[in-house]
C-alpha cells in the first residue's frame, strides 16, 4: 500500500513552457535545414536525406529512451552502452553460432528487457538513484562487449539496406516519441511519472506504483536504446565494441534540449523529435564546413547544458499550486471548525458548549417560573437587591483555586 506521505496533491503543470520552446526548436530546425542547403544543394536529397533520416530515427530513439528514464525520475545513463551491446551481441551470435539476423536482433532485444528489470530491482528493491545504478550498468556493458567481440569490429550478415526503409524508420520512430509525449500530457499520468521524484528522504519507500511506473520505465528505456542500437549497427552492417559515451551523449542532448526535465514528469510532446533532428542537421552542417573533430561533442554539450537551463526555467514556470488535499475536511480539527452562534468569541465545534462553563444550568435550579437564565444571571426579585455570597472555589470547569463567584438570591442559598 502506498505510503500515507506520498498521497499528497502534486502540482498542476502548465504546458505554454513547451509549447513555446518546441516553436522555437522547430524554427532551429528550419534555420538548420537552410544551412545545410546552402552548404551542399543535394545533401537532404536522394541517397543523402534517407541516410540523414536513418540517423535521426536512431536519434529519436536515443533520446526518447533517455527521456523515458528522467521523467520517471530513474534517469537511465547505460543507453548508449545497451545500444552499443545490441549491434554486438547480435553480430557475435551470427558469427559464433550461426543465427539468422532477426533471431539474434530479437534476442539482443529480450536482452534489453531482462536487463530492464535486473536494474529495476536493484533501483527500486533498494531505493538506489538510477544514474548511479545506470552507470555501473554501462561499465558492465562495455566489458562485456569487449569481452564478445575480443576488441576487434564484429560484421553482420543479411542486414538490408536501411535507406529504402529510411521513411518508415524515421516516421515510426517519431510516432513513438510523440505518442508518448501526448500520454504524458494526461493529468493521471503525469500524477504516476511524478511519484517517483524524491520529497524529503530521497531514500524513502516511493509506494508501489511509483516503483512499477519506474519499472517499466527502465525497461522502456533499455528496449529504445537496444532498438536504436540495431538500426545504428544495421546501417553500417558492423558493431564496434566501444564504450556508448557518444551515444550517451547524444541521446542526453536530444533529450534534455527537447524539454525533458532533469528533475522527472515533465516533458513535452515534439521536443525530442524536434531536438534530434536539429542535431543531426547541425551535425551534418559542421561536416559540410570541414569543422574539426572537436565540434561535435561541442555541440553536444553545449545542447545538454542549454537543455538543463531550458528544463528549469520550465521547471519555474511550469507549475501552478497543488490543490488541497481530498482529505482535508476529515483530517481538520477543532481549531479550523469553529462555531460561534451568539459571537461571544468564544468558539466551539458544532453539538458542544459554546461558552466555557462547562455546563448547562436548567430552569429548575431558580425560582417557579423564571426564564431559563445562565449560571449567575437569574435577576432577584423585585426590591431586592442581589448580593455576592463567596460559594466554594470551583472554576468554569469544577476544578479547585480559580477565583470566580457564583450569585445566589439571598437566603435561597443553603436550601438549594
Amino acid at each position: 500500500m502506498e505510503p500515507a506521505a506520498h498521497r499528497r496533491p502534486v502540482a498542476r503543470d502548465r504546458l505554454w513552457p513547451h509549447v513555446v520552446w518546441e516553436i522555437v526548436l522547430a524554427a532551429g530546425v528550419v534555420a538548420a535545414v537552410f544551412a545545410v542547403r546552402h552548404e551542399d544543394q543535394g545533401a537532404l536529397s536522394g541517397a543523402g536525406r534517407d541516410n540523414l533520416l536513418v540517423l535521426v530515427s536512431a536519434g529519436i530513439l536515443l533520446g526518447s529512451a533517455f527521456a523515458l528514464s528522467l521523467r520517471a525520475a530513474v534517469p537511465n545513463l547505460a543507453v548508449g552502452a545497451v545500444a552499443v551491446v545490441a549491434g554486438v551481441l547480435t553480430a557475435w551470435l551470427q558469427a559464433e553460432h550461426g543465427y539468422e539476423l532477426r533471431i539474434a536482433a530479437l534476442i539482443a532485444l529480450g536482452g534489453a528487457v531482462a536487463l530492464g528489470l535486473v536494474t529495476a530491482f536493484v533501483v527500486v528493491g533498494f531505493r538506489l538513484p538510477g544514474w548511479a545504478v545506470g552507470l555501473g550498468a554501462a561499465l558492465g556493458l562495455w566489458a562485456a562487449a569487449q569481452s564478445l567481440s575480443a576488441g576487434r569490429t564484429l560484421t553482420l550478415d543479411g542486414v538490408p539496406n536501411l535507406r529504402d526503409w529510411a521513411w518508415p524508420l524515421a516516421i515510426g520512430a517519431a510516432a513513438l516519441s510523440i505518442i508518448g509525449g501526448v500520454l504524458g500530457l494526461l493529468p493521471r499520468a503525469r500524477l504516476t511519472l511524478g511519484q517517483y521524484r524524491p520529497s524529503g528522504d530521497p531514500a524513502a519507500a516511493r509506494g508501489s506504483r511509483a516503483g512499477l511506473t519506474a519499472t517499466a520505465a527502465l525497461i522502456g528505456s533499455m528496449l529504445l536504446a537496444a532498438g536504436a542500437g540495431l538500426i545504428l549497427a544495421m546501417r553500417v552492417r558492423t558493431a564496434v565494441p566501444d564504450d556508448g559515451f557518444t551515444l550517451l551523449g547524444v541521446a542526453a542532448a536530444a533529450a534534455f534540449l527537447g524539454g525533458t526535465s532533469a528533475y522527472g514528469r515533465r516533458g513535452g510532446v515534439f521536443g525530442t523529435v524536434l531536438a534530434a533532428g536539429f542535431l543531426q542537421l547541425a551535425t551534418l552542417w559542421l561536416r559540410l564546413v570541414d569543422a574539426g573533430a572537436w565540434t561535435r561533442p561541442a555541440l553536444l554539450g553545449g545542447a545538454i547544458v542549454l537543455g538543463l537551463l531550458v528544463g528549469r526555467v520550465v521547471e519555474a514556470a511550469g507549475s501552478t499550486e497543488p490543490p488541497p488535499p481530498d482529505d482535508a475536511d476529515e483530517d481538520a480539527g477543532p481549531e479550523t471548525q469553529l462555531w460561534d452562534p451568539y459571537g461571544t468569541g468564544s468558539f466551539a465545534r458544532p453539538g458542544t458548549d459554546p461558552y466555557p462553563t462547562g455546563g448547562f444550568t436548567p430552569a429548575a435550579s431558580y425560582r417557579e417560573g423564571a426564564e431559563p437564565y445562565w449560571p449567575g444571571q437569574a435577576p432577584a426579585p423585585e426590591g431586592e437587591p442581589a448580593t455576592a455570597e463567596p460559594t466554594r472555589d470551583l472554576g468554569a470547569y469544577g476544578e479547585p483555586g480559580s477565583n470566580t463567584r457564583q450569585f445566589r438570591e439571598p437566603g435561597r442559598g443553603a436550601d438549594r
